[in-house]
């Protein structure tokens, strides 16, 4: 978990001793070379949303149940590492990982611009159902050049 007061090497390590137990610890999966998603869920405030990083089309999406963020995360990168927003914290690790890893997308990631996902369905006072949208969204993101349609009403 990545916490608040953590520097960001301690939080780099943290990122990086999670994904090695999410693919149990396997060599060739921890290269993430066969992945063309990943996706990692954040709480945040109390407030569910995901980080999706699209390797095959190099984009990084914010997705989440409200039409702003309301307070909950900063989409900005600040010029000190406290500044900075959490999903650009997170895309910078996920950068560092794949360098490391040697990645073949490492440098187009580098670069890619970090968006927020617009959705008809986002709602703007829906502040008790986010986990519920979380994990719908996660069943059902593909990839940011393909239609994202989760099945909820506008």
């Amino acid at each position: 978990m990545l916490k608040t007061k953590q520097t960001e090497k301690k939080a780099f390590a943290t990122l990086t001793s999670h994904l090695k137990e999410v693919v149990e610890c396997d060599i060739k999966m921890l290269e993430l070379k066969k992945f063309n998603i990943i996706i990692i869920p954040m709480i945040e405030r109390k407030h569910f949303y995901l980080i999706c990083f699209d390797l095959e089309n190099a984009k990084v999406e914010v997705i989440e149940n409200m039409v702003s963020n309301s307070g909950f995360y900063r989409m900005s990168a600040g010029t000190k590492f406290k500044e900075t927003g959490t999903p650009c914290k997170v895309k910078n690790y996920m950068v560092g990982y794949l360098k490391a890893m040697e990645h073949p997308s490492a440098a187009r990631m580098a670069v890619a611009t970090l968006t927020k996902k617009k959705m008809e369905w986002a709602t703007s006072d829906n502040f008790n159902d986010c986990g519920v949208f979380t994990m719908r969204h996660m069943e059902m993101y593909k990839g940011s050049d393909i239609e994202f349609e989760c099945g909820f009403s506008t």
